[in-house]
């Protein structure tokens, strides 16, 4: 399964989830389990770790295999080469540019502007919610039910 199927069945499940914390909790406490699983999918989802961005699974995976993985210790000083040259004049660096030359698209920077975007909306569905928006998920809701 590739990543962005992962994360369309855990964003799909925490719905799911989201959906029986409200209807089992009620309405005002409903909606905290629903903030709180969501965003909790949301972490789980677009959370990477590691220098080479690893979903939380394989980041775990991995250190649990080398904490129980067999270690290798050398007690005797290793033997280094003996440098033959030393260079006492530093090579110059190029000054940095203002602006870059090139402009390739980094794949990272995707997952932050998603999680900005879902931070950003579930601040408005927060701030509707305490403006009376319950109320009206509580009746639409029942009308899906009645159907």
């Amino acid at each position: 399964m590739g990543n962005w199927e992962r994360n369309v069945v855990i964003f799909g499940l925490a719905g799911v989830l989201a959906l029986a914390g409200v209807f089992i909790s009620g309405p005002v406490l409903g909606m905290v389990w629903v903030f709180i699983i969501l965003a909790f999918a949301m972490l789980l989802a677009l959370g990477r770790f590691g220098p080479d961005r690893a979903t939380l699974e394989e980041w775990i995976l991995r250190r649990l295999r080398y904490a129980r993985s067999v270690k290798r210790y050398t007690y005797a000083r290793p033997q280094h080469p003996r440098p033959t040259a030393v260079d006492t004049h530093p090579k110059p660096q190029p000054a940095p540019s203002p602006l870059p030359v090139t402009w390739e698209p980094d794949p990272t920077a995707f997952y932050g502007a998603v999680s900005v975007l879902l931070v950003v909306a579930g601040f408005f569905f927060v701030t509707w919610l305490s403006k009376g928006g319950d109320a009206a998920l509580v009746q639409f809701f029942q009308d899906i039910i009645r159907r």
